[in-house]
């Protein structure tokens, strides 16, 4: 079994044994400390979405690309999700049953649950840079298109001809140079500043310049 496989199968299996946690953590946590069903709710879906953000990070963080922007939205994404099914349980409890704490508690885990999961989907995926790395580690010479991944080097233009994406200078500099931030972009062109060009001309027997 490749390793891929094996780690679908672990976040399938991690999926699957979440609400199997979350009613575990709910029950003792009702029958030991927190009398209260709202409480013993709220606990047990703090509890449980930790559980599994830490799981699922566990599974693919040696898959994932760390950059800075990844580890910056892996963090927003937690918030938004939390905020996003918080509001959606409020809305759907105020139509039903304004006065059912407990059941907007259970909701919003229900729906944090996906919604974390598409998150990191989304922000995990690799680009198209990233996936000529991976499959040729050669090709870290290349100026790689980050949205198809086809070699730019050689084109007039900043544009990509297989995807047709186009991009301004500075963009394609700092894709080459690795730099993220533009004033370290300005700051390396200025301690290796241009040459300046040299022009020769060649004039013809008889003739004056």
């Amino acid at each position: 079994m490749s390793r891929s496989v094996s780690q679908v199968i672990i976040a399938l299996a991690c999926v699957a044994g979440t609400p199997v946690l979350y009613f575990i953590t709910f029950v003792l946590l009702e029958r030991s400390w927190l009398r209260a069903d709202e409480d013993a709710l709220l606990a047990s879906t703090i509890i449980t979405g930790a559980a599994l953000i830490t799981a699922w990070i566990a599974i693919w963080r040696k898959t994932v690309q760390w950059t800075v922007v990844r580890r910056i939205l892996t963090a927003l994404a937690v918030l938004w999700s939390a905020g996003a099914a918080t509001l959606i349980s409020l809305i759907v409890i105020a139509l039903l049953n304004p006065r059912d704490a407990g059941m907007a508690i259970a909701l919003a885990g229900a729906v944090w649950v996906p919604m974390w999961l598409v998150s990191t989907a989304l922000i995990w995926r690799e680009t198209g840079f990233e996936r000529a790395l991976r499959i040729d580690p050669r090709a870290a010479g290349m100026l790689a298109c980050p949205n198809c991944g086809y070699d730019l080097r050689g084109l007039s233009e900043a544009r990509c001809p297989e995807c047709g994406r186009r991009y301004t200078l500075d963009q394609i500099v700092n894709l080459a140079l690795g730099i993220d931030d533009l004033a370290d972009i300005l700051h390396a062109q200025a301690d290796h500043p241009p040459r300046p060009e040299t022009v020769i001309t060649f004039t013809a027997p008889g003739e004056t310049k």
